[in-house]
C-alpha cells in the first residue's frame, strides 16, 4: 500500500492539522528514514494547541494517516503545548537515528518539557512510537 495522507470530515479546515499534514507529505517525499518510521508508526497521537484552543488527532496505521479534528479516538500519546512549542518540535534534528537534544532548538524543548510547558503524556510508555512520530514531523 502506498504511503497515504487523508482528513476525516472537518480536520481539513484545521490550520494546524493542515501544516502537519503537508509538513509530513513533505518529510515522505524526501524519501529516507522518514519512510520507514511512518510505515511503522502505528499509535494514535493527540496534539493540543492550548493558546489556539485547536486539538487533532493523528491516527497512523503503518503507512497510512488519517488526520482527525478533536479527540475521537484514545490517544497512546498526547501532546499538549502552545503553538509556538509545536513548531519547535518540527525543528528537532535526528542524529543517529534519534531527536538531538543538544543544539540550541533541542536544549529549548527540553526546558519546556521540565517547567511543563510541553506535556507530553505516553512518553515513558511508548519511547519508540514517539521517536517515529519525531522523524515524521521533523523539518530539520
Amino acid at each position: 500500500m502506498p504511503d497515504k495522507i487523508s482528513f476525516a470530515e472537518g480536520a481539513e479546515e484545521t490550520a494546524l492539522a493542515a501544516m502537519l499534514a503537508e509538513i509530513i507529505e513533505s518529510n515522505l517525499e524526501n524519501g529516507g528514514s522518514r519512510v520507514k518510521a511512518f510505515r511503522n508508526l502505528r499509535s494514535a497521537v493527540h496534539i493540543n494547541a492550548a493558546d489556539a484552543g485547536v486539538e487533532i488527532t493523528l491516527e497512523f496505521k503503518k503507512g497510512h494517516l488519517t488526520v482527525h479534528a478533536g479527540k475521537p479516538l484514545p490517544p497512546a500519546i498526547s501532546i499538549e503545548a502552545e503553538s509556538a512549542t509545536l513548531l519547535e518540535l518540527t525543528n528537532l534534528k535526528i542524529k543517529g537515528g534519534l531527536p538531538f537534544f543538544f543544539d540550541e532548538t533541542g536544549r529549548g524543548v527540553v526546558k519546556k518539557l521540565l517547567r511543563g510547558e510541553l506535556k507530553i503524556k505516553g512518553l515513558l510508555r511508548h519511547p519508540l512510537e514517539l521517536v517515529r512520530l519525531t522523524k515524521v514531523l521533523s523539518v530539520a
